[in-house]
């Protein structure tokens, strides 16, 4: 029998990867936007702004569909009926993506002046629109991949990508020196040919059945997550936009840099867990209710882990944003990113208590949910970045993730009662705060000092974890021994305490 948390384990392994490539195509990219000579403060500024808008907009463009798909898809009553689900998914989005492409086409000279503040910015504002349509179109057969638990495959789409985007960022911003309009022409062309290569293989490999009936019924349980994931979009992204309200594009720009690097842990740690978690959890609690174990260890593995990576990358912000630019604001990140990266942590919490709820089908509780945490998000904003500035917002931002994870365990408890870990979460969240305070003591130091000492931070975290017995020697020593099977090939049954 396979052991459900190996298969997490192995399946958020490859969404990592992918999720690696990512940011590792990030760092390969930073040079170029952190050159103000190719790319101005302003303008990185105004890419922040539109890759947020983006992600919104792609949420919307696919009016619930993706979630319904998702949710069906792994009911076993709809085992002979996937083909039929996954054309008429497919063909809804290209409706309801191809409406909303319209729109903001019709609408970029007012969009610009709004969200950019220069009605001169709608021909961004058009390209932006052409990679939300490409975006969302692919977002079906992606997320079928992940249903399907091709994770590998998944990754390979992914780096392709990746690579178009690289080639088309040089070209355009470097070669052609078009500025903002040239990195978002590598937006676009990079998101078609994957978009293209993605509607091929799912129309060559499903039977074209459109089953009008599954609309309504993917629709209805889709929307209240639209709303949810409004909600979601809002804490990660919604700062930018309050920012530009409050203050201005540069001060966007850094906290940009700021969310790129505390990006790493949502991409490598939360995203690339929850695409794994999500489906063999659902598996999981659909086929025995009572099958809890799997989100006990779950949680405490995700807390130590992702709490390591948090005061890693961390340490790194200050010295690696002074190896790749010049320009002195972006060195401000450092706390940002501190804050930003225990916002995802926390998000990462919420994941495990939301697949319970998920599961149950209460979908309406997850969208109330998710749009409290994002109106506490706002008004946190608000308050907080007239007198902190960007620090403001990343504080604002970790709050309403952390209470939403904590309001879902709570929910949570009405279906079924899992106890948590808590205090391993208590120990991480108190070392991770004594340890960052700790490295702000080093900014004054030289490179090799200040490397030395953030070195001995990093190292005495696992120590620390072992002192007080959130691992046991005897549980190192097998996930080594694990370790070793999974490279030299494991045996499904291998268990993960």
């Amino acid at each position: 029998m396979k052991n459900p948390l190996g298969q997490i384990a192995r399946q958020t392994g490859f969404y990592a990867i992918g999720n690696l490539a990512i940011k590792a195509a990030g760092l390969l990219l930073a040079p170029f936007y952190l050159n103000t000579e190719l790319l101005p403060l302003e303008s990185f500024g105004h890419l922040i702004l539109l890759e947020a808008t983006a992600q919104i907009c792609i949420l919307i463009g696919g009016f619930g569909l993706r979630s319904g798909l998702m949710k069906h898809m792994t009911d076993p009553a709809y085992k002979d009926k996937s083909d039929a689900l996954s054309f008429t998914s497919f063909v809804g989005v290209l409706i309801t993506a191809g409406i909303l492409a319209i729109i903001f086409w019709i609408s970029a000279s007012h969009i610009a002046s709004v969200l950019l503040e220069d009605r001169g910015l709608a021909t961004a504002i058009r390209l932006i629109t052409l990679y939300i349509l490409f975006k969302t179109i692919a977002s079906i057969p992606l997320i079928l991949m992940r249903i399907q638990e091709r994770a590998g495959l998944f990754v390979l789409v992914t780096i392709g990508e990746l690579l178009a985007l690289i080639v088309g960022v040089y070209y355009f911003l470097v070669v052609m020196e078009m500025g903002l309009e040239g990195v978002l022409w590598a937006f676009v062309l990079s998101s078609f040919l994957s978009a293209l290569i993605l509607a091929l293989v799912l129309l060559f490999s499903v039977r074209w059945q459109f089953h009008i009936p599954f609309i309504p019924k993917l629709i209805a349980f889709g929307i209240p997550i639209i709303f949810a994931g409004l909600a979601s979009q809002v804490l990660n992204v919604g700062d930018r936009f309050i920012l530009q309200w409050l203050t201005d594009a540069e001060t966007v720009a850094v906290y940009g840099w700021g969310a790129r690097i505390g990006g790493v842990i949502n991409m490598l740690f939360v995203q690339s867990f929850h695409f794994a978690f999500i489906v063999i959890g659902l598996k999981t609690i659909s086929a025995d209710p009572e099958n809890v174990h799997l989100y006990r260890r779950t949680f405490r593995h995700f807390v130590i882990w992702t709490g390591w990576a948090v005061l890693g990358l961390t340490l790194l912000t200050y010295d690696v944003t002074a190896l790749i630019t010049d320009e002195a604001n972006y060195l401000q990140a450092e706390p940002l990113v501190f804050f930003i990266s225990m916002g995802f942590m926390s998000y990462g919490i919420y994941y495990i208590m939301m697949n319970i709820v998920y599961a149950k089908g209460k979908s309406v509780l997850i969208a109330l949910s998710v749009t409290g945490a994002a109106v506490l998000n706002i008004v946190l904003n608000i308050i907080m970045i007239p007198y902190f500035g960007a620090l403001g917002a990343a504080l604002a931002t970790f709050i309403a993730y952390l209470g939403l994870a904590l309001f879902t365990a709570y929910n949570s408890r009405r279906y079924i009662i899992v106890k948590y870990p808590w205090r391993i979460l208590s120990l991480v969240f108190v070392m991770l705060f004594i340890f960052f305070g700790a490295s702000l003591l080093t900014l004054e130091l030289n490179l090799w000092e200040r490397l030395i000492y953030r070195s001995f931070l990093f190292i005495l975290y696992p120590l620390i974890i072992i002192l007080f017995k959130a691992y046991s020697l005897k549980e190192i020593k097998d996930g080594f021994s694990l370790i070793k099977k999974q490279v030299l090939g494991a045996k499904d049954d291998v268990e993960i305490s």
